[in-house]
Parts: C-alpha cells; structure tokens; sequence
C-alpha cells in the first residue's frame, strides 16, 4: 500500500512537469535555430563560470573530504568526510557553523531535501556503516539536534550514494548490498 501510494505521488509529479519538457523538446526539434539559441545560453554562462575565482578555502577535516553539497537556499555548506563527521558550513567564509555528529565509519554522500518544509531543510547522509540518517538543520543558520532526526536501516553492505527525489518526499540509496 505504502509502495502504490508513493508510486502515485511520484508519478503525479512528473506528469505535471512532463508537458513543459515535451513541449521544449518538440520546438527544439522543429527549429533549428532554437538549439543554437540555446547553445549561445550555455555559453554565455560557461564565459561567466571561466571568470569565478577562489576566494575561501578551508581544511574539512582531518580526513579527505568526501562529498560537499550547497543548501536549495545557498546559504550554507554541508561536508561529509571519511571520519564520518558531517560538518555546517556558513558559505560567505567558510567558517564552521556545527558538527552534526557522524557515521561511524566514512561519510559517503549527502543530500538537501530540494524544498525545506517549515523552514527546516533536511539533510540525508549516507555512510560505509550501512546507514543513512536525516538530519534537521534548525530554522536558525546552522542550529541543530547534533544526532539524527532519523535513522534509516536496512542495508547489508556500505552506502555509496544517496539522493532525493525532486519532490521531496522520498529518499533513495545505492549500496554495495547484492
């Protein structure tokens, strides 16, 4: 029941978005001057991308780092690292926010739930301990519980990656399981 209701959610999603993608894939098709239109697009902002600069660095860890993912709301920066720890950010100078708390054993992937649901994004993290957790980041910049609001179990091997859907609502893994 959970499976068919988490289908329809799925599906009733990307039927709303799928006219829209038709829709553009059909004029670029028609028109060959809509491809190069959209070619001068990427350009101009690759042209832009060339121009960007460091301006910050930071050591992350005492361990390599291993995943950095910027918030839906680009103002703040979650790191994973093969400590296990899952470290907040603040984006303008890299300055640490918080330690979540960690895995334990390497931190693989991360994740920002794509629309925070009452101003309290969600993270997901995904670990070699064969666990992901969810955590809620505080309405405030960087607040936290510092341990999982949830943690999810069932994997027989180590997480690779993690990831949700554009919804928001669902959560998918990859392990090394079968």
């Amino acid at each position: 029941e959970n499976l068919v209701k988490a289908r329809r959610v799925i599906a009733e999603f990307s039927f709303f978005k799928t006219p829209r993608r038709l829709s553009r894939l059909k004029r670029r098709r028609n028109n060959e001057n809509y491809a190069s239109e959209e070619d001068k697009a990427a350009n101009e902002i690759y042209k832009g991308l060339k121009k960007l600069s460091i301006n910050v660095s930071a050591v992350g860890d005492d361990r390599p780092v291993s995943t950095v993912r910027i918030s839906p709301q680009g103002s703040i920066v979650a790191t994973a690292s093969w400590t296990g720890s899952i470290k907040i950010w603040d984006i303008d100078g890299l300055n640490l926010i918080s330690t979540l708390g960690k895995h334990s054993d390497r931190a693989t992937g991360l994740a920002w739930q794509p629309c925070a649901q009452n101003n309290e994004p969600l993270l997901a993290s995904a670990g070699s301990d064969n666990n992901a957790y969810i955590w809620k980041i505080g309405e405030e910049k960087g607040k936290s519980e510092c341990s999982p609001h949830v943690k999810l179990i069932g994997h027989q091997d180590r997480l690779a990656r993690i990831d949700f859907h554009p919804c928001g609502r669902y959560i998918g893994t990859a392990g090394f399981d079968h």
